[in-house]
């Protein structure tokens, strides 16, 4: 099911900003920021990698 997750680019921005918010939060923050942030990091991350991957294919 993954390997047909298709990012839109707009998405993957939301995401970005809202990961690197949670981080910037979360560095003086309660441990529910924290822990929101690592819930969406990884997501963010495979969602840029997947978006990356589709735009170099051939």
């Amino acid at each position: 099911m993954a390997r047909y997750y298709r990012p839109r680019p707009w998405a993957v921005a939301v995401l970005l900003v809202v990961s690197v918010a949670l981080m910037a939060a979360g560095i003086t923050s309660e441990p529910t920021v924290i822990w929101a942030f690592a819930a969406t990091w990884p997501v963010t991350l495979y969602s840029v990698f997947r978006l990356l991957c589709r735009w170099t294919e051939p």
